[in-house]
């Protein structure tokens, strides 16, 4: 029977980026909540004796802000939002993953991209 444990998601986690021997080119992890945020840095402090380089282990509202490169002290949800949209719009025939394609390129487009960025810019009220 698999270990579904936050221990062993972490180990198996870790297990991952060690085998991945571009060193040069940074991985990021993105986790719901701080806390997980802060178990996981603190998981390989106790369980690894080597430095980790190049990997950001960080919150989704921290995810965003720095996907779009905006200052996180002085974001506002409409900014964020505006930001988001802007974002989406120049960027949607070229996105990955095919739900994503398919709910930006049907019908009501601009409501859908709306709601979308709207919902994504909360994530950063919401931690």
């Amino acid at each position: 029977m698999e270990d579904f444990s936050l221990d062993a998601l972490a180990a198996s986690l870790f297990r991952d980026i060690k085998a991945d021997k571009n060193f040069f080119e940074t991985k990021y992890v993105i986790v719901p909540s701080p806390k997980i945020e802060s178990y996981l840095k603190a998981y390989y402090l106790k369980n690894n004796s080597s430095v980790l380089m190049n990997v950001n282990i960080m919150t989704f509202n921290k995810a965003i802000l720095k996907l779009f490169n905006i200052n996180y002290d002085l974001a506002d949800r409409n900014q964020i939002r505006s930001i988001i949209i802007k974002y989406l719009n120049e960027n949607k025939d070229s996105l990955d993953g095919e739900v994503l394609k398919t709910y930006l390129n049907s019908e009501n487009y601009e409501i859908k991209l709306f709601d979308m960025a709207s919902e994504l810019s909360l994530c950063h009220y919401n931690t």
